[in-house]
């Protein structure tokens, strides 16, 4: 169970921002997806859902959302409801089998729609990913080649095609069949993006045409920029990775590209050196002779840095960010190092203009929000770290971690109460082994056992989530 959970998940997570591409304009719901506004993207999933049943792949942006959030369980129980509101129907089959978390029940549901309609292309596709899941790339290739010849414009279908070639090695066969899939399904950004890496010496112009018919998707942009940053294209790179950014500011093949675009643009670093500086940053290198020979660019004195880090040498590394800081004070990526590297060393009042500068170029990032946060509290300054906290919290409504650490500071300012608030609304919405913990804790700052356990009941009862109901016990047991 866990690995086909844990396989087709991924697979799940990976596509539920490419699904529906191919129209002319994307649905609101993906594109605030890819703007990480999750909570909307998860709001407008649902409208667009219920707004047109029959649109099989507004149901499927929903059952993605709410897997990559977590919620499992809501997908499984709305989609039951429609098999037992519509028993034959293959699409409902089908979408409660994308929905299970176990792969036995998947499988049961997608035999169940290819019973009654056997060229159901996306019930292919689903056996397709079960069989990729379990090992058997035979029987996955011939499932993923029914779901194309049935439905040539799957573009999933089409990306487990390639992926399941290359699983057996067969590179030539993943091209070819992503070949195929550029042309049947011309807007698929995956199969421009297989290509791009199986075909190097074509990348530049496979990737050109994928930003023009499939422009939708950032990685397409961050994939051309890196292909440009190696052909020494600075300022092309640059571009892509705006390009990049302007659809999801959080891609991180476009942030490290333009990273380094802009300083061989400065000239404080050139191709070899780029070259050298990953070379270095991957495998382990010297250093000190790139600092010698490009003592003018900032990324390879950050390098230096995060290398040094891992040895332990905190002194040498804080140097190294002081003069990156200094050459380079706007990169957001740098100041970030440089913030996180003072609040290690408890210098929270020294960090907290530099992680407030960064912040402000990245109010997307929850970890570094959350260093923000921590970096307020330990300088006293409680009323600006709630600020903070609650700002980033009503950006990531889902995300456990930026809620617990919404609570810790209120918390250090004696606010126990509202800290209470603030986890059982997190656990809400979406509950977790984390918040077990933290509601565990602020129940018994606050002595709200009872009243936590009755509305953890009614979590329970809402989400059929075991952890909700086994917490709720928990703090039954406490209040009495």
């Amino acid at each position: 169970m866990t690995g086909w959970y844990q396989v087709c998940k991924g697979l799940v997570v990976a596509l539920a921002l490419s699904i529906g591409v191919a129209a002319t304009a994307a649905p609101v719901s993906e594109t605030l997806m890819y703007a990480g506004d999750v909570e909307a993207a998860l709001k407008e999933a649902r409208r667009e859902a219920e707004a047109d049943p029959a649109d099989i792949a507004a149901q499927e942006r929903l059952i993605d959302i709410l897997l990559t959030l977590g919620l499992d369980d809501r997908a499984v129980d709305l989609y039951r409801k429609r098999v037992q509101a519509s028993p034959t129907d293959p699409n409902a089959h089908y979408l409660l089998g994308r929905a299970l978390p176990d792969a036995r029940g998947a499988r049961e549901s997608y035999e169940k729609a290819l019973k009654f309609e056997p060229t159901h292309a996306r019930s292919h596709m689903g056996m397709g990913a079960i069989h990729t899941a379990h090992g058997d790339f035979d029987a996955a290739i011939d499932a993923y080649s029914r779901a194309t010849r049935f439905d040539g414009s799957l573009a999933e279908a089409w990306l487990g095609l390639s992926r399941a070639h290359l699983a057996k090695d067969d590179v030539a066969g993943a091209l070819d069949v992503s070949r195929k899939a550029m042309e049947a399904a011309p807007n698929d950004p995956d199969a421009y993006l297989t290509v791009a890496v199986l075909d190097p010496a074509n990348a530049r112009q496979v990737l050109e045409q994928a930003a023009k018919l499939a422009s939708g998707d950032p990685r397409v942009h961050a994939s051309l920029a890196e292909v440009r940053l190696a052909e020494n294209d600075a300022k092309g790179a640059i571009a892509a990775a705006d390009a990049a950014l302007a659809i999801d500011p959080t891609e991180p093949a476009a942030l490290k590209a333009k990273l380094f675009a802009r300083s061989i643009a400065s000239g404080a670093l050139d191709l070899d050196g780029y070259r050298r500086l990953i070379a270095a940053r991957e495998n382990g290198g010297d250093f000190d002779a790139l600092v010698a020979r490009y003592p003018k660019s900032a990324v390879v004195l950050a390098g230096r840095s995060q290398a040094r880090l891992q040895t332990g040498d905190v002194a040498g590394a804080t140097a190294d960010l002081e003069k990156a800081v200094a050459i380079d004070p706007d990169e957001a990526e740098i100041c970030a190092a440089y913030g996180l590297v003072l609040l290690q060393q408890k210098r929270a009042d020294d960090a907290i203009p530099w992680l407030a500068k960064a912040v402000a170029a990245r109010q997307w990032d929850g970890s570094l929000g959350i260093a923000f946060g921590r970096a307020l509290t330990a300088a006293g300054r409680h009323d600006e770290a709630i600020t903070a906290m609650a700002a980033l919290s009503s950006h990531r409504r889902f995300d456990s971690d930026v809620a617990i650490a919404h609570a810790d500071a209120l918390l250090a300012a004696g606010r126990a109460e509202e800290a209470y608030q603030v986890v059982l609304g997190a656990a809400e919405r979406r509950m977790d082994d984390k918040l077990v913990i933290a509601l565990m804790a602020v129940a018994t700052q606050t002595g709200r056992y009872a009243e936590a356990a009755d509305i953890v009941e009614q979590i329970a009862i809402a989400t059929k989530d075991p952890k909700a109901r086994d917490l709720a016990a928990r703090l039954r047991a406490k209040a009495q």
